[in-house]
């Protein structure tokens, strides 16, 4: 270090001139040693400018009064520096250093130029949060289909689905406050999407917040969000609540009753005048949006038992919905999987169809998951499944045990008694095609759909006896590349070729 005696002496109207410079300007001898700095110092550092002539700026460096040092970055490189310097006050600098070379090229000073950026950072900062949020919202509307029933849910025809779905469509066009019941995974979110993209907010953002999925310490931070510095170990700019996203839109509160005690009350004064206050702020913001709340717990009970305020039971609960479980409408099972066969096809390029019996046994079980267990079970069957058709004894063994005794057997691939003849494969399935009992219409549904599954059908039964598509040709009367076009049409390219 050297003493501060032999600092750089300049004229007193340069130094007044570099006083006035409202950018730190820092210069240093060829070894790193401070020399001269402006009062800017103690602004950017804390520092006064004694406390910095005569140390090295690798010094300076260690002790974090800036980092990295652009003065070490010029003795290295022997060429002009710009970088971004964080300094101990968590100032962002945007320094400029340049080397001053002697008659034999030796660095003999490095004058730095150092620019506070620390609000251009912020700046950017929240830009690129905003651009974030904004990809967010693209993303959630490119998802949906406003005004349109998502096409698992346009299929459904048992009657307390349809109710229900035409319930959807009067709420629709108010923004009441709508409370969704039932047991897990029966579409509580699907049901809230839908209520959104029917609405005149359509175009605004559906906002879902599981609330079961933020821990207890953050959760007011997470949803009401904070200002700047107000409290240890907060984003230095402050940030903006959850509830904040569906500003214009739809705000979908998942898992309501986990809500912690303390909250109720602050999301009860929230759901009375529509405003929010940040955590150490002192003005508030009003919100445009419409809620919809979810639960698979009893709310009246925690009600009684002191675990769910009832004033706020009572505003979520201006318009119950109770969502059936699965096992009360099977009816509706078939037109679920061919939505998540369908699905999963497009994500996997796997085409896969069921059988009658497989099909069959997804209806007789109870499905204590609901629709999310059926979905996840559909999925597996289809990257699973060793062949384009899956039959009964491709389902899982938990829905085997479990369905065992309650279907009526389903006629298989047909053995001969002893001494009888065989039949040849299409005579036996000529007789099941052409059997008895004529092609019955049971409910009313579309005529393309009717025909899909008709044809669906006819495959699946036409191959389990015949051995290649000749031979299923034959049985339905129709051309043999018809059969390979509808194969694959349907079950993407399983035709055995003769």
């Amino acid at each position: 270090m050297i003493e501060k005696s032999k600092a750089l002496e300049i004229s007193p109207e340069l130094s007044g001139l570099l006083e006035a410079i409202y950018d730190e300007i820092f210069i240093t001898d060829g070894d790193g040693v401070v020399l001269k700095v402006n009062a800017s110092c103690e602004r950017l550092y804390s520092l006064k400018e004694s406390d910095l002539i005569g140390r090295n700026v690798a010094n300076l460096q260690a002790r974090g009064i800036f980092t990295p040092s652009a003065t070490l970055a010029v003795l290295k490189r022997r060429e002009k520096v710009s970088i971004l310097q964080e300094t101990n006050t968590g100032l962002r600098l945007f320094v400029t250093s340049i080397p001053v070379y002697d008659q034999e090229g030796k660095i003999t000073r490095v004058i730095s130029v150092s620019r506070d950026v620390t609000e251009i950072s912020a700046l950017r900062r929240q830009l690129e949060e905003s651009q974030q949020l904004i990809e967010w919202y693209k993303r959630e509307l490119n998802s949906s289909h406003p005004g349109k029933t998502p096409p698992g849910y346009a299929r459904l025809t048992s009657r307390p689905m349809v109710e229900i779905l035409s319930l959807l469509e009067r709420l629709a066009n108010v923004d009441s406050t709508v409370l969704l019941l039932g047991e897990s995974g029966v579409g509580k979110g699907v049901l809230a999407r839908l209520l959104h993209e029917k609405s005149p907010r359509h175009a605004g953002p559906f906002a879902e917040i599981n609330l079961g999925a933020i821990p207890e310490s953050l959760m007011e931070s997470e949803l009401f969000g904070y200002v700047r510095g107000a409290f240890t170990g907060a984003n230095r700019e402050g940030k903006p609540g959850l509830l904040e996203l569906a500003h214009d839109g739809t705000l979908f509160l998942d898992e309501i009753a986990e809500l912690p005690w303390h909250l109720q009350a602050k999301l009860l004064q929230f759901l009375q005048d529509y405003r929010i206050t940040r955590i150490g702020a002192s003005q508030s913001l009003r919100l445009n949006v419409r809620v919809v709340a979810a639960t698979n717990r009893n709310l009246e009970e925690m009600v009684a038992r002191g675990e769910f305020r009832e004033d706020l039971y009572y505003r979520l609960n201006v318009v119950p919905l109770t969502i059936p479980p699965l096992r009360q409408h099977p009816e509706d099972i078939p037109f679920l999987v061919d939505y998540f066969l369908e699905r999963f096809a497009r994500r996997y390029s796997l085409n896969r169809g069921l059988t009658p019996a497989a099909m069959a046994a997804l209806q007789a079980y109870p499905w204590p998951g609901n629709i999310r267990e059926l979905e996840n079970i559909v999925e597996r069957l289809v990257v699973t499944s060793p062949t384009p058709l899956v039959d009964v004894n491709d389902l899982p063994e938990k829905v085997l045990r479990t369905v065992q005794g309650r279907l009526s057997p389903v006629p298989t691939a047909e053995r001969p008694l002893p001494g009888e003849t065989p039949l040849p494969a299409s005579a036996r399935a000529s007789r099941e095609i052409n059997g008895e009992e004529p092609v019955t219409l049971r409910r009313l549904v579309p005529w393309k759909t009717a025909i899909a599954s008709l044809e669906r059908q006819l495959l699946v039964a036409s191959r389990r006896h015949c051995s290649t598509t000749y031979e299923m040709a034959q049985v339905l009367e129709i051309n043999q590349s018809t059969v390979v076009r509808k194969l694959h049409h349907y079950f993407k390219k399983t035709a055995d070729q003769p």
